[in-house]
């Protein structure tokens, strides 16, 4: 007779942490592999090599460069970055930094989810968070907005272990996170904000005295960053306008990826769905009703409040609100685990992840094309090969030197023999990085110069074309190449034209 043996409780432990580890380890290899799929394809963006450039410099520079309004912003990532360009400076190894923190936010959202509510709850955010086109775009990117999301994971973590264990190191991990993420960029302080504000719905014993004190302690450290912002000069904002119904609409589209306006939409009413299922339990930190409240008031109160800032100040882009998605995705998680029978919650994550898949195949395809990037890498090469003596490169912007300078200096060690407008030290574009345009400016870019290579990459606005109007006095039309978004106008004398070859291609 066939006997039955019961497995000891202790070999049943051993196998359930087996397969709950297999099964991050896969969403981790997967989360790896997206992330790195063609990591250095495309060339490094203005924004990314302004970051570069400025982690590069002295320590002087460096030091004089993260106390000016526009380094003092992502200043905490400008200090890593400092430390990883030891490891060499091609796009490669720069992305891979934020490829690793993408990996972490990851397993800070499963280690996040397994606490607010169980482990399967956490692996199926970490599923979601791996396949997310947003997220994954922004691990491939040299940008310390991976860097804020990781940190907003942290501070939230740390911020439910204090409130439920009250202990010292919890409250302070809790600042540290916070404030480092402040320090990456200023307006995660709507994720700072909208993580404290469910706390003060608790009982006061839940955050007394350390929770207030913690909260002082973030706030005083925000401060010298918010003054030195508030000082900065203004930004020209002519990309961005009083955000509105398509506006918002964008930010659902941004959120599910290319073509992900579905996906995104399913997400939002995941986390309509949770606040739902918030108010009608007591806000207790034992309760389920308030987690969801937490996570609801995390995912959607900072965009939301900045959409109403960017109706006094155009700022309303899915990237400075990144911090957010990561709640989303737990909590579109949270309430498919509220589903009674496995299969349908199997069903939901399946679409889910399908949805998030798609997205995700279209960004890496759209990746790879160099029409639509800011393909200064070959915008750079073409320049060191066609500009020559007597010749000015003129930048619209100065910090548009950045990635010229960047890709310069691999295509050509030695100085390029022409002259290149406005002059100065890549730390002196921090003072004067958007010059006033007129006719002085305009003789002043063609004073002794046979041709002049007019190099920009946004659309046509009134400072360029009141640039182009006063070259076009002095030289003939101009020729223009194309180098995905990067526009390449090149000013020559009046007479035959000199044509200019057409770009090589750079490996």
């Amino acid at each position: 007779m066939a006997v039955a043996l019961k497995q000891s409780p202790e070999i049943t432990q051993e196998y359930s942490t087996f397969r709950r580890t297999a099964a991050v380890a896969a969403v981790l290899l997967a989360a790896a592999a997206l992330r790195c799929f063609r990591l250095g394809t495309t060339s490094l963006w203005l924004d990314e090599t302004f970051r570069v450039s400025l982690a590069r410099m002295n320590a002087h520079d460096f030091l004089r460069g993260v106390l000016h309004p526009y380094g003092a912003n992502s200043v905490a990532y400008h200090l890593v970055l400092r430390f990883w360009l030891v490891l060499g400076s091609r796009e490669t190894v720069l992305r891979s930094l934020s490829v690793m923190f993408g990996l972490a936010a990851i397993v800070a959202l499963y280690r996040l989810g397994a606490e607010l509510f169980d482990q399967k709850t956490g692996w199926m955010a970490a599923a979601l968070a791996a396949g997310n086109a947003l997220l994954i775009r922004y691990s491939q990117e040299t940008c310390a907005y991976t860097l804020a999301a990781l940190l907003a994971v942290l501070s939230a973590l740390y911020l439910f272990r204090a409130l439920q264990r009250g202990r010292r190191a919890d409250w302070a991990g809790y600042v540290l996170a916070s404030v480092v993420m402040l320090y990456c960029h200023v307006l995660t302080i709507l994720v700072v904000m909208a993580q404290a504000a469910p706390v003060f719905l608790l009982p006061r014993q839940n955050w007394s005295h350390r929770g207030a004190f913690s909260l002082a302690m973030v706030a005083a450290a925000f401060a010298p960053l918010a003054w030195c912002i508030a000082f900065a000069p203004p930004r020209p904002s002519f990309w961005l306008a009083v955000p509105g119904l398509h506006e918002l609409a964008g930010y659902v589209a941004d959120v599910g990826g290319p073509d992900g306006a579905l996906l995104g939409l399913l997400l939002i009413v995941s986390a309509l769905a949770g606040l739902v299922y918030a108010l009608r339990e007591r806000f207790t930190l034992e309760s389920q009703g308030w987690r969801y409240l937490f996570l609801f008031s995390w995912a959607l109160l900072p965009p939301a409040l900045l959409f109403a800032l960017s109706h006094w100040q155009p700022l309303f882009l899915t990237r400075y609100v990144l911090g957010s998605i990561p709640a989303l995705l737990l909590l579109t998680a949270a309430v498919i685990r509220r589903f009674h029978h496995r299969w349908i919650q199997t069903l939901c994550l399946s679409v889910l992840l399908l949805l998030s898949l798609r997205s995700s195949v279209l960004y890496l395809q759209h990746r790879s094309d160099f029409q639509n990037t800011d393909d200064w890498r070959h915008a750079t090469a073409y320049l060191v090969q066609q500009a020559h003596d007597g010749d000015t490169i003129v930048f619209l912007y100065p910090y548009e030197r950045f990635p010229f300078n960047y890709y310069r200096e691999r295509f050509a060690p030695a100085e390029v023999p022409a002259r290149v407008f406005p002059a100065g030290s890549d730390e002196a574009v921090l003072d004067n990085p958007y010059p006033s345009v007129d006719d002085a400016y305009a003789a002043a870019t063609a004073a002794g110069s046979e041709r002049v290579w007019l190099v920009t990459e946004y659309l046509p606005n009134s400072k360029l074309i009141q640039l182009q109007e006063a070259l076009a006095r002095r030289f003939q039309d101009p020729q223009a190449q194309h180098f995905g978004f990067i526009r390449v106008l090149l000013f020559t004398p009046p007479g035959p034209k000199n044509d200019a070859s057409q770009p090589s291609v750079v490996k």
